[in-house]
């Protein structure tokens, strides 16, 4: 599975990505922001992920995909985006993202989550989008709002980072399909 857009490639993680998202992820400032990850982040992390999205990418259905974020022309990974959640009972899917810090601040992770929510509504027929930001994720939560994510309300007390075990409030959002605009 591949995406493309004006400067990025999104493409399955595979083994090759094991250093790149060692050195990325085992950084408390981007783990202190996600559930699962904890830090320091090992290479033995690193690759129980990776094999985790290699078994995920050939399960069918899908219950997740894992998009590998790069830039074109450099097959470096330098983040992530992930649709998991999946439930096509009821044609909803959540979305998660985690970006370099190298690479804040150039649109980067907006191009990319643009390009797998077009993916989700278009080629998944995914209605609903949801997505969590712990309160104190400005930049999460400025993409949110960017992107046409509705706030729905605040999740009291409802995450733990294993990074750094302090509790978290979630914004939550969501996005439906007749609201999407590409």
């Amino acid at each position: 599975m591949i995406i493309k857009t004006k400067r990025l490639i999104l493409r399955e993680v595979k083994r090759s990505d094991l250093n790149d998202l060692y050195n990325d992820m085992n950084n408390i400032k981007i783990s202190s922001f996600m559930l699962g990850i904890p830090f320091p982040f090992k290479k033995s992390d690193a690759n129980q992920w990776i094999n985790h999205c290699i078994k995920s990418s050939k399960k069918v259905p899908r219950e997740e995909y894992v998009f590998a974020i790069t830039v074109r022309n450099e097959d470096k990974l330098i983040g992530e985006v992930i649709l998991n959640e999946m439930d096509f009972d009821n044609n909803t899917a959540e979305l998660a993202f985690w970006l370099s810090e190298s690479q804040w601040n150039n649109g980067i992770i907006t191009e990319a989550v643009e390009a797998v929510m077009d993916f989700a509504f278009n080629r998944l027929k995914i209605n609903r989008l949801e997505m969590a930001a712990f309160v104190e994720n400005v930049g999460s939560n400025a993409i949110a709002k960017k992107l046409g994510f509705k706030y729905e309300g605040r999740k009291r007390e409802a995450s733990i980072p294993e990074s750094t075990k302090k509790v978290h409030d979630d914004n939550l959002y969501s996005i439906l399909r007749r609201e999407y605009k590409k």
